[in-house]
C-alpha cells in the first residue's frame, strides 16, 4: 500500500490547520448526520454500486481504479460535460480508460454515462459586449471563430452532486438500483487556495448535507475518495500518482490541462499543468506526458488573441 490511513484525530487536525475550512460548520454537520442516521460516511460493502463523478483528468481516473482495486466497488461513472474547449480531450481519456479497466475489472466495470451541461456556450451580442463589457473581457472570451461566449463553467462543481443524485434516480428507474453513495475526486490540494472554495472539505461535508435535506433522504452520502476522514484518506495528487505507479496504471493518457496546445498536447504552464509537473517530481514518477513548447505556444496564443480581438473589437 502507497499511503497509510490517516486517524480521525489527525484528519481534524489537518483541516483545522487550512485557511479556508470551516471547523465549526463541519461539526456541526456531523452531528446532526449522527443524530439523523446514527453515521456520517459509511462505505458501502464490496461489489455495491456507487457513483464517481468523472472528468478525464487524472485524478478521477485514478479514484476510479481506487475504487474498483482497493474497495471492490462497482462503480457507474457520470462524465458531464460541460461544452469545455478540452472537453473532446477528456473523453479521448475517458475512452482510453475505459477499455483499460474493462479488461481489468470485468466484474466490476461498467461504462460511463455521458450527461451535457452546457456552461460555456453562452453567446453574448457584440453590442452588449462592445457598450458594457472591459475590453479585456473580450479578449479573455473570443472564440477562435472571432465570437464572443462567455463560460459560467467556475463554481460549477457545486452542481455536480446533484447531477449525480439525478443519475442514481435513473439507474433505479432503467435497472431497479438503489445507489445512495456518490464520489468524487477532490483531493487535499484541491481546497487549500481561495480559487475553489467548492473543494475545500467543508463544501464536502456541506454538500452532502444538503442532498440529505433537499430530498429529504437521509441515506445520501457525497465524499471524495481522497479527502475523507471516515476513509482514513487524506491524499493528495502525489498520492494518486503513487498508487497509480505502484499498479503500473499509465497516467500519460489522462487529461489535466486547461490551455490546451495547437497541436492537443499539454501547455505545460497553466496552473494545473504545473500542479501535474511538480506532484510527478514530489513522488518520483516519471511523467511521459507530452507538453508543448512553452514559449512558441505563448507566442503564439497571444498573437491570435491579439488578431481576433483587433478583428472583432473594430468590426473589421
Amino acid at each position: 500500500m502507497i499511503f497509510s490511513a490517516t486517524s480521525k484525530k489527525n484528519f481534524e487536525k489537518k483541516i483545522l490547520s487550512r485557511e479556508h475550512e470551516d471547523f465549526g460548520v463541519i461539526k456541526h454537520i456531523e452531528t446532526e448526520l449522527k443524530r439523523k442516521r446514527g453515521w456520517v460516511f459509511q462505505l458501502p460493502k464490496p461489489e455495491q454500486p456507487v457513483v464517481l463523478l468523472l472528468s478525464g483528468g487524472l485524478d478521477s481516473i485514478v479514484a476510479w481504479h481506487l475504487l474498483m482495486k482497493k474497495y471492490g466497488l462497482m462503480v457507474y461513472p457520470l462524465v458531464i460535460n460541460k461544452g469545455m474547449k478540452r472537453t473532446h480531450l477528456e473523453m479521448r481519456s475517458v475512452k482510453y480508460y475505459s477499455k483499460l479497466y474493462q479488461k481489468l475489472f470485468p466484474d466490476l466495470y461498467q461504462a460511463p454515462f455521458h450527461i451535457n451541461l452546457p456552461l460555456t456556450e453562452i453567446s453574448i451580442g457584440q453590442a452588449v459586449f462592445t457598450e458594457k463589457v472591459h475590453p479585456l473581457v473580450i479578449l479573455e472570451n473570443l472564440t477562435d471563430s472571432a465570437a464572443l461566449k462567455l463560460s459560467l463553467s467556475l463554481g460549477s462543481s457545486i452542481l455536480t452532486p446533484f447531477v449525480a443524485k439525478l443519475y442514481a434516480q435513473f439507474l433505479y428507474s432503467t435497472q431497479h438500483l438503489t445507489i445512495k453513495t456518490i464520489f468524487c475526486a477532490v483531493t487535499k490540494g484541491d481546497g487549500e487556495n481561495s480559487l475553489v472554495p467548492e473543494q475545500t472539505f467543508t463544501a464536502l461535508r456541506t454538500m452532502m448535507w444538503s442532498l440529505c435535506v433537499l430530498t429529504r433522504d437521509y441515506e445520501w452520502q457525497y465524499a471524495s475518495v481522497a479527502l475523507e476522514k471516515e476513509l482514513g484518506n487524506f491524499l493528495s495528487k502525489a498520492d494518486l500518482i503513487a498508487w497509480a505507479d505502484q499498479h503500473q496504471i499509465p497516467l500519460e493518457h489522462t487529461w489535466t490541462c486547461y490551455h490546451p496546445s495547437i497541436d492537443q498536447t499539454h501547455c505545460g504552464e497553466c496552473i494545473t499543468c504545473s500542479d501535474r509537473i511538480k506532484s510527478f517530481e514530489k513522488v518520483g514518477v516519471i511523467d511521459r506526458t507530452i507538453y508543448y513548447d512553452q514559449k512558441a505556444s505563448l507566442y503564439r496564443r497571444l498573437i491570435d488573441k491579439f488578431k481576433l480581438f483587433i478583428r472583432y473589437y473594430f468590426n473589421l
